[in-house]
C-alpha cells in the first residue's frame, strides 16, 4: 500500500464512526453485505506487592518474544525496564504465561518447537518438538494446558502443563494462527488464516465443531466475554471482524489501517486497540454495550512513529520482514496501559489507554513481536 492509499484509508477511518458519512448508520451489517456499519483502577499496596482493588498484582513481569534475538525478554511494568533476556529456540513468535505465572510458552517457527521458560528462574527449562512450524499459543485458564497453533500441520497441539508433553492434537482449518478461550461457553476460538474463518473448538471433546467465514487472512483475535463476541484482526482485508459466538455468525466488519496484526481490548471491553505491522499506527474503536444493536465507532488513530522525534536509522536485517511497524498489542489487565511492540525499531511503546498518549518507549532485544503477562481471564 502506497502513501496515497494510506492517507485515504486514514481519512476514511477519521470520518464519523469510522466509515464514510454516506454509509454511517446504526445497527449491524449483515454477513452478506460485509459493510462497515456494525453496530484507573485504584491501587493499594500490601507489603512489597502492588495490587488492584480486586487483589491482582500489578508488578508481574511482561513477557516479550524477540524474534531475531532468539530470546524472551522480561519487562518490569512499573519501571518500564527490561531486566532479563532468556535464550530460547529459533525465531520465537508469540508467547503465553501460565495462570500461576510460573511458566511462559514461546513457539519457535524456525526450529518447529515450543520453548518453556521458568519466569522466576529466568531460564528455559524445556523445548517441546512439534510436527511443523507453530504460530500462536494461549493457556487454558482452568487446566493450565497450553494450546499451540501448528500452522504447518493445520492442527492445534495441546501441551500438558505437568508433563510438558504434547498429549493431543486437534485438526482445525487451514493455517491456524492464534487462539482464545471462552471457558464459560465451553469453546476455544482459533483464527484459520489461510481458510479465512474462525474455528470453534469444543473444549470437552477437544475437536473442531464449526467454522464461521470472516474476512481475508484473520490474524489475531480477542474475545469479549461480556458482549459475547470475538474480534478478528484481518490482515489482508484491512478490517476488524465482529463475530457473535452464540449465533455463530459474522455481525459485520470495520475498517482498519493496512495489514493489521494484533487486537486487544480494555478489561471493560469499551475500547479495542488494533496494531498494524505495515503502518505506523494503532487504531482505537469504541464498542457499544450491545454489539447487535449499537455501532462500533472509530475513536482514534495513534501514530507510534513520532514524526517530530528524531529516530535512529532502522537496524540492519539479514532478511526482509513482513513489516517494520507495530505488531503485538497487549492491553494490561492491571494498568491503564497498552504495550505495543514496534518490530523495526526494537522498541516496546507504552500507550495510556485513557488519553491515548505514548508515555514511554522501551528498548528491547531485536524484533520484539508479542507480549503477555500472567492473568487468568483467558484472553
Amino acid at each position: 500500500m502506497n502513501s496515497e492509499d494510506r492517507t485515504h484509508r486514514r481519512d476514511v477511518l477519521r470520518t464519523a464512526g469510522g466509515v464514510a458519512a454516506t454509509g454511517l448508520v446504526g445497527g449491524v451489517a449483515s454477513a452478506q453485505d460485509g459493510e462497515t456499519t456494525t453496530g484507573g483502577d485504584g491501587t493499594t499496596t500490601e507489603g512489597e506487592e502492588t495490587t488492584t482493588a480486586t487483589g491482582q498484582a500489578t508488578d508481574r513481569p511482561l513477557v516479550v518474544t524477540c524474534r531475531l534475538a532468539n530470546s524472551v525478554a522480561l519487562l518490569n511494568q512499573e519501571t518500564k525496564e527490561v531486566f532479563a533476556e532468556i535464550p530460547v529456540g529459533k525465531k520465537p513468535l508469540y508467547c503465553a504465561v501460565s495462570t500461576d505465572g510460573e511458566l511462559a510458552y514461546a513457539p519457535n517457527t524456525a526450529s518447529a518447537d515450543v520453548s518453556v521458560v521458568n519466569v522466576e528462574r529466568q531460564e528455559e527449562v524445556k523445548r517441546i518438538p512439534l510436527d511443523a512450524a507453530p504460530r500462536g499459543v494461549n493457556v487454558h485458564p482452568e487446566t493450565n494446558d497450553a494450546f499451540v497453533e501448528v500452522a504447518g500441520a493445520n492442527q492445534v497441539a495441546v501441551i500438558d502443563n505437568e508433563s510438558l508433553e504434547v498429549r493431543e492434537t486437534i485438526d482445525v482449518g487451514n493455517g491456524p494462527h492464534n487462539i482464545v478461550f471462552d471457558v464459560a461457553n465451553g469453546f476455544a476460538y482459533v483464527t484459520n488464516q489461510a481458510g479465512n474463518s474462525l474455528g470453534f473448538i469444543d473444549l470437552d471433546r477437544l475437536e473442531m465443531v464449526d467454522r464461521v467465514p470472516v474476512s481475508k487472512a484473520p490474524h489475531n483475535l480477542h474475545v469479549d466475554h461480556e458482549r459475547g463476541v470475538v474480534y478478528t484482526a484481518n490482515a489482508l482485508s484491512n478490517d476488524m471482524g465482529i463475530i457473535d459466538v452464540s449465533e455463530r455468525q459474522l455481525l459485520g466488519k470495520r475498517p482498519l489501517t493496512d495489514q493489521n496484526a494484533d487486537i486487544h481490548a480494555t478489561q471493560d471491553g469499551e475500547k479495542i486497540f488494533v496494531a498494524g505491522i505495515q503502518s505506523d499506527a494503532v487504531t482505537v474503536y469504541r464498542a457499544p454495550d450491545d454489539p447487535t444493536e449499537g455501532n462500533y465507532r472509530a475513536e482514534d488513530i495513534i501514530t507510534v512513529e513520532d514524526q517530530d522525534e528524531i529516530q535512529p536509522p532502522l537496524p540492519e536485517r539479514d532478511f526482509v520482514p513482513p513489516g517494520l511497524g507495530p505488531h503485538g498489542c497487549f492491553v494490561s489487565p492491571y494498568r491503564e496501559e497498552a504495550y505495543v511492540t514496534i518490530t523495526g525499531r526494537d522498541q516496546l511503546v507504552v500507550i495510556d489507554t485513557e488519553t491515548h498518549q505514548i508515555t514511554d518507549r522501551v528498548s528491547t532485544p531485536k524484533y520484539p513481536f508479542f507480549s503477555d503477562v500472567q492473568y487468568d481471564s483467558g484472553n
